[in-house]
C-alpha cells in the first residue's frame, strides 16, 4: 500500500507543481509595498515583522481524482472522493536588511560597500475539521543576500536559502506526505567598467533538495552560470546568458535519471515606447540525461525562449536604466515561455506556457493582481521502475494540459494593515493513465481540479 500511494504521489504531485516553483507563498509576501511597512531602524539596520491571518476553502487538498471508475487508485471509484476542507492560515513574516529608502537620505560619505537583506515567513496551515486535523502543517522560505561593493566595476553578490513545500498525498494520509525542502546558495562576480554601460557576471548556484518521505528522490544539482548585457539606449539592453549544471539524485532509475542540463539564450528587454516594453529571449537548451539503470528515457534538445509585452499605465511608474526589464505597479503583460524542467517521471519534462498578467494600484490604498495561463507540459515514455513489472513500457510520451489562474486584491486601510482576498485554481487535464503494474487492472488518473478561496488580514511594519 505504501508503494502505491508513493507512486501516487510521483504521478500526481508532481504534475501538480510543475509550475509554481512558489506556490506556497502568500502573494502579498511577493510584494515589499505591503510586506514590509515603515520598519524600526535598529542601528545601521531596518527590521520589518509582519504578521498575517487568512481563513478559507480548499476544494481537493488531496488532489484526487473524480472519476468514478473502481480501477481509478486515486478517485472516488476506489473510496477516495474528491474532498474540499475548510482551513486556516498563519503567516507570520520578518525581514532585516542595511538601511534604504528615506533613512539613507542625506548620509554623508561613500556609497556603502556591503548590502544585506536577510528575509524570512511561515505559513502555518490548520484544518478546520477534527477528523482532518491530522493534516496540519507548515510551509516556509527564507533568504539571505549580500551585496559587495554594489555601487563599483567591480563587485559581487554571496546568498542563501531555503524553501519548505507541503503537498498531501491522494490517500490522505500525512505520513506520506509530498514534503519538500530546497537548500539553495549562490554567489557570482561582476564587472561593469564604463558606467555600467557593459556588464559581465559569472557566478555559480547550488540546489540541494531532500523530501520527508521520499528519500530516493534527494537530489544535488551544482550550477555554473554568465551574463552579459550591454545597455544601448537609457532603458534598453541587449543580453545573453548561459548555464551549464549537472544534478544527482540519491537513487536512480528510469524515471529520475541525472542530467546535464544546459541553457543558452540571448535577446534584449527594455521599452520601444514610453509605454511598451518588450522581453524577448531564445536560444537553445538541452537536459543531457545520463546513462543509467533501464530503458534511456528521450533527452530535451530543442528551441528555450521567452516572449513577453508589457504596457505600462503608470508613467510614473516606468522601469529605471538600471533595472530595464523591471515591472510597473501598474501594468497589463502578455507572456510566452518554453523551457525544460527535472521531473520525478520519465526524468525531464518540457514546458510550454502563455500567459497574461495585470496589476494595478488605485490610489495607493486598493492593489489588484490577475495572472493566468494555460502551461503543455510533455512528458517522455515511462516504464515500470519496480515490482513485478520493472523494465516494461508502462506509458508512451504524452502531454498534459494545465490551465490556471490566481486573482488578489487588497484594501490597505493604512501603511502596515491590509484586509485581503485570493482565489486560485488549477486543473491537470489529459488522456493518459498510468498502471501501477500489467497484471493488474489498477491505474493512476492525472486528471485534477483543484480551487482555493481565502480572506485575510495582515500586519506589516
Amino acid at each position: 500500500m505504501k508503494t502505491f500511494f508513493c507512486s501516487v504521489i510521483g504521478s500526481v504531485i508532481g504534475v501538480a507543481i510543475l509550475s509554481s516553483s512558489i506556490a506556497n507563498a502568500q502573494v502579498w509576501l511577493k510584494d515589499r509595498a505591503a510586506s514590509e511597512g515603515p520598519g524600526v531602524k535598529a542601528g545601521n539596520f531596518e527590521v520589518h515583522p509582519g504578521i498575517g491571518s487568512e481563513v478559507g476553502y480548499d476544494t481537493n487538498w488531496f488532489l484526487r481524482s473524480s472519476s468514478t471508475d473502481q480501477n481509478a487508485l486515486n478517485g472516488s471509484g476506489n473510496g477516495l472522493p474528491v474532498l474540499g476542507l475548510a482551513a486556516l492560515r498563519i503567516t507570520p513574516s520578518l525581514s532585516l536588511s542595511t538601511l534604504s529608502g528615506d533613512r539613507m537620505s542625506g548620509a554623508a560619505g561613500a556609497p556603502p560597500m556591503f548590502k544585506f537583506r536577510a528575509t524570512g515567513a511561515a505559513t502555518y496551515r490548520e484544518f478546520l475539521s477534527g477528523e482532518y486535523g491530522n493534516q496540519r502543517n507548515t510551509s516556509g522560505a527564507g533568504s539571505l543576500d549580500l551585496q559587495i561593493a554594489p555601487s563599483q566595476p567591480l563587485n559581487g553578490t554571496i546568498g542563501a536559502g531555503y524553501l519548505r513545500s507541503v503537498n498531501a498525498t491522494a490517500s490522505g494520509d500525512p505520513n506520506l506526505a509530498f514534503v519538500r525542502n530546497d537548500a539553495l546558495f549562490n554567489g557570482d562576480i561582476g564587472y561593469s567598467p564604463g558606467g555600467g554601460t557593459l556588464e559581465i557576471r559569472a557566478g555559480y548556484r547550488g540546489r540541494v533538495s531532500f523530501f520527508d518521505n521520499q528519500e530516493s528522490a534527494n537530489q544535488t544539482e551544482n550550477t555554473a552560470v554568465g551574463r552579459a548585457r550591454w545597455l544601448f539606449r537609457p532603458r534598453n539592453a541587449l543580453f545573453i546568458d548561459a548555464a551549464y549544471g549537472v544534478l544527482g539524485y540519491d537513487k536512480n532509475t528510469s524515471d529520475t535519471r541525472n542530467l546535464a542540463p544546459m541553457r543558452l539564450k540571448m535577446g534584449t528587454s527594455g521599452l520601444i515606447t514610453p509605454r511598451i516594453g518588450i522581453l524577448l529571449a531564445a536560444g537553445y537548451g538541452s537536459s543531457g540525461v545520463q546513462p543509467g539503470p533501464g530503458p534511456t528515457p528521450g533527452d530535451f534538445a530543442s528551441f528555450i525562449g521567452q516572449g513577453e509585452i508589457r504596457y505600462f499605465l503608470d508613467a510614473a511608474a516606468l522601469p529605471d536604466a538600471s533595472n530595464a526589464d523591471a515591472a510597473s505597479s501598474n501594468a497589463l503583460a502578455l507572456g510566452f515561455l518554453r523551457d525544460f524542467s527535472p521531473s520525478m517521471l520519465g526524468s525531464v519534462i518540457s514546458l510550454t506556457r502563455g500567459y497574461l498578467r495585470a496589476t494595478y494600484l488605485w490610489q495607493g490604498k486598493v492593489y489588484s493582481s490577475i495572472e493566468g495561463g494555460v502551461s503543455s507540459i510533455g512528458f517522455n515514455g515511462l516504464s515500470f521502475t519496480s515490482g513485478e513489472s520493472v523494465g516494461a513500457v508502462r506509458s508512451a510520451a504524452f502531454t498534459n494540459l494545465r490551465p490556471d489562474f490566481t486573482v488578489f486584491s487588497e484594501y490597505r486601510i493604512s501603511n502596515t494593515i491590509g484586509i485581503n482576498g485570493t482565489f486560485k485554481y488549477a486543473s491537470n487535464r489529459g488522456d493518459v493513465t498510468l498502471k501501477q503494474n500489467l497484471t493488474q487492472p489498477g491505474f493512476v488518473d492525472l486528471n485534477w481540479t483543484r480551487a482555493e478561496a481565502y480572506i485575510g488580514i495582515r500586519y506589516s511594519l
